[in-house]
């Protein structure tokens, strides 16, 4: 494995010329879980003439890739991106997409991803260049990035369109509730959702560990994380597509945050003037 990073294995996939940029492919073994068979997968688009110094490194949802970005209501962000002169930096989760897949299934779900591959991607990006980096997450990639915060990365700006929750859910201190859920799991080991990929029954057991009557009190990284982001409440903009969006931010921000309540059709021209602006 040819290595280009300092800090931990990293291989060059492929080096493409296209048009208009170049697109290298890259697969980053962090080494710094419990599983070592770990590799993400990371795509760097970078403009060929008029480029800027900043970054940009987009998160997709769960159940599916990075290709998420080339679908609606994303379809032509990252070339929106690139156009405008930014480096573009698309991560596929562990065992997603072109990322190999890793020894230990029951060990990809969330918290292991904020706390070991997105950090590592996030250092390997700020290695290549030392560049404000911001970062565009959706979904549960947005619910990872928002826990990541508690591990200081070197992010400018983060962009959480319709994040998924790092507080409990009040709905699952209903008795029972938790119960049907995990029943719904029993005697499945993949769960297929509306993407392209399954996702390991292990993802949505460990999301069932955050909610419940107790958990403001058993789940640590919940209340580090909310700590985290309080302290970076500036930098974080809520692009939310309904009210629940909104409401989530303000649930979890108060008056600190920053929401964009916008229309599904106006998601990509929302995050690429917010992108500019704090350029």
């Amino acid at each position: 494995m040819k290595s280009s990073s300092r800090f931990f294995p990293v291989e060059i996939i492929r080096a493409e010329v296209r048009d208009t940029y170049f697109e290298d492919t890259y697969s980053v073994k962090p080494n710094n879980s419990s599983d070592k068979t770990v590799e993400i997968s990371l795509i760097h688009l970078q403009p060929k003439i008029n480029a800027k110094s900043n970054q940009v490194l987009l998160i997709h949802d769960v159940f599916q890739t990075h290709w998420q970005f080339d679908e609606p209501p994303y379809s032509s962000l990252a070339n929106q991106l690139l156009e405008a002169g930014f480096s573009v930096w698309l991560m596929d989760w562990r065992a997603h997409g072109a990322s190999k897949k890793n020894k230990d299934d029951s060990q990809n779900y969330l918290l292991n991803m904020a706390q070991y591959d997105l950090p590592a991607v996030v250092q390997f990006i700020n290695e290549k260049r030392n560049a404000p980096i911001q970062m565009i997450s959706i979904g549960y990639g947005a619910q990872m990035a928002l826990h990541s915060i508690n591990y200081t990365l070197p992010i400018a700006h983060y962009y959480c369109v319709n994040a998924k929750p790092v507080k409990s859910k009040k709905r699952y201190w209903i008795p029972g509730i938790k119960l049907l859920k995990r029943l719904k799991l029993v005697g499945k080991s993949w769960i297929k959702g509306a993407g392209t990929e399954f996702e390991h029954q292990s993802f949505f057991r460990h999301e069932l560990k955050r909610h419940g009557l107790l958990s403001s009190f058993t789940f640590k990284e919940g209340k580090e994380a909310l700590q985290a982001m309080k302290g970076v409440a500036n930098t974080i903009v809520w692009v939310a597509t309904n009210k629940k969006g909104v409401a989530l931010a303000k649930r979890h921000l108060k008056q600190q945050a920053r929401v964009q309540r916008i229309l599904e059709k106006d998601v990509t021209p929302t995050l690429l003037e917010l992108v500019i602006k704090q350029s």
